[in-house]
């Protein structure tokens, strides 16, 4: 067996002994406890069957259909009596086609129309797999949003179960259901299926830059989210390749650490996750939306499986680190910067959040700086701007740059014209600023005082125009890095460097030192964090080097989170 593999959890065995409880082997052809609900109860038009098989198996196919809104289909089951008190989860033998599922609980006390308690798995085409979902995991889901004020599932209450196809997929769909089964928790993992092919570049990756290697020494302490061949396939014309090159060999290694946590996560803790420092030192943003959950803009689609021992959940999309994206911005073409000269500031208006705003717009006009005139910025203001206590002054700036409409060159050459010569026309920015549009000396189009060296350039609804300089507006103010924070965040770069290369005794040392010196901070006025420092130092210093990074470490992720 590959030393990469990635394995569901099987059976685990109970403090009664017991290690799973049959619910439903499907061995007869009775069929009758369970029932088909489609959207077709909404005007959509999918349409799915339930069936037995000659092999003791339910079969549940059919079609989804996008039209008239529509596209989920599921099958329920009636009523149910059952005691699962003591179980820690559903356990489900399925062969599938490859796309992701929901399985559906109900609670009896709490009423939630149009979904469930809901948690998704993926399937294997053609193959038999064992997935289990853990009743901790599973999201209050209405009509695909998730329900917060909703109480968290409980299986003594368990009223029925079911399965929904809600993938927003159109096409044939196949599921065959062999058992489903609560299980019981405290026993060992037991790996049950190799990595998915639909995985292999990952794995390329992985150990062409020897990160397996380094994914052993962490002893399972990690969660990597992996993504999806597809997603590979995905990214921005030319940005794989260029990643690939082996002078950006740093480079790939940054976006493929991005994508692991130093701590384990198995699913039922990652739902509660809001933000996770990564390898790369980034932080992941989480969120559960419509039931997925949401790493970045990467939706999860399957969970708990293991890699080298830790946890891994499969993505469908490959995340960038702003620093790497920005830095990738010199490509000839992407598909989020369609400007070659001009590339930075589409990775600033995907860092800053504003790429669905700008779409949702009839048509707008970009005033595009090219990546020379960032270039020409002070450093300092930029390192600024990325600060994430000054999203707001990057939004602010941005939009400067931004005006409603589609103005074309020759409509502007026609506004600036029609003033006295000298003078200006003021156009309004989505920053809520003035811009001085006007022709210069040498009888080229200005704004802002900023050249136009470049027009009508049409990307989807937008008009961009190419200028020389970037509108920074003379008022902006800028929050500077805190301190202690820029020191922090040295720290733990240094210490993730020196524990990923195997220098454990180095990481724990400099974060002993940083804690030791994070105690003279006359800013560290908080009593009950200084004692989780003095607490973290004295237990650290009876500890085995990797044990003792670990508890030095999650003392200064502390001090982190209350700045």
């Amino acid at each position: 067996m590959k030393f990469i593999s990635l394995v569901l959890l099987a059976s685990l065995a109970g403090s009664n002994g017991q290690e799973t409880r049959l619910l439903f082997g499907f061995d007869t052809a009775d069929t009758s406890q369970w029932s088909t609900v489609h959207d077709t109860v909404m005007g959509g038009r999918s349409v799915g069957r339930l069936s037995a098989t000659g092999d003791g198996t339910l079969r549940f196919r059919g079609t989804v259909s996008l039209e008239n809104n529509g596209g989920f289909t599921s099958f329920r089951s009636r009523s149910l009596d059952l005691d699962l008190a003591g179980t820690e989860g559903v356990e489900i033998r399925v062969k599938g086609d490859g796309r992701t599922y929901i399985f559906s609980t109900e609670r009896s006390d709490v009423g939630l129309f149009g979904g469930g308690y809901w948690q998704r798995f993926a399937t294997e085409k053609d193959s038999w797999i064992t997935v289990r979902l853990p009743w901790s995991a599973f999201v209050p889901t209405s009509f695909g949003e998730v329900v917060q004020s909703a109480p968290k599932f409980d299986p003594a209450m368990l009223q029925s179960m079911g399965v929904y196809l809600y993938d927003k997929k159109d096409g044939p769909f196949d599921l065959e259901i062999d058992s489903i089964a609560a299980y019981y928790p405290g026993s060992e993992v037991t790996p049950t299926t190799s990595f998915p092919d639909d995985y292999a570049t990952v794995l390329s990756l992985v150990q062409t830059l020897g990160l397996d290697k380094e994914l052993e020494k962490l002893d399972g302490d990690f969660t990597l989210f992996a993504p999806s061949d597809l997603a590979f396939q995905a990214l921005p014309d030319g940005v794989f390749q260029e990643l690939a090159r082996p002078e950006n060999a740093d480079l790939l290694r940054d976006v493929l650490l991005y994508h692991v946590v130093p701590a384990r996560y198995p699913a039922a803790q990652a739902v509660t996750l809001v933000n996770a420092n990564s390898l790369e030192s980034s932080v992941l943003q989480f969120a559960v939306e419509g039931g997925s959950l949401k790493v970045n803009q990467a939706t999860v689609i399957a969970t708990d499986l293991e890699l080298a021992g830790g946890v891994v959940h499969a993505i469908d999309q490959v995340l960038l680190p702003t620093a790497v994206a920005i830095k990738l911005s010199g490509l000839p073409s992407t598909k989020a910067s369609p400007v070659a000269e001009s590339t930075t500031v589409f990775a600033l208006i995907e860092a800053a959040g504003l790429q669905e705003a700008l779409a949702a717009k009839d048509r707008y006009t970009l005033f595009a700086p090219s990546d020379a005139a960032f270039a020409a910025l002070d450093p300092a203001v930029v390192e600024a701007l990325l600060l994430p206590e000054n999203a707001d002054a990057l939004r602010s700036v941005l939009l400067r740059h931004v005006i409603d409409g589609g103005v074309t060159a020759y409509s502007a050459l026609q506004l600036a014209q029609s003033v006295s010569r000298g003078s200006g026309v003021e156009v309004e920015a989505l920053d809520g600023s003035a811009l001085d549009l006007r022709l210069d000396n040498t009888g080229s189009l200005a704004i802002g005082g900023s050249k136009i060296t470049r027009t009508d350039i049409l990307a989807g609804n937008a008009v961009i125009h190419v200028i020389d300089q970037v509108l920074v507006p003379a008022n902006l103010k800028l929050a500077t890095a805190d301190p202690v924070s820029s020191f922090i965040e040295g720290v733990i770069s240094r210490g993730v460097k020196d524990f990923n290369s195997g220098d454990i005794e180095a990481c724990a040392a400099g974060y002993r030192t940083a804690l030791e010196a994070l105690s003279s901070f006359g800013s560290l006025d908080d009593q009950l964090l200084q004692a989780a420092i003095d607490e973290a130092l004295e237990e650290a210093s009876s500890q085995s080097a990797r044990n003792a990074a670990w508890t030095l470490r999650a003392a200064i992720d502390k001090v982190r989170t209350s700045r």
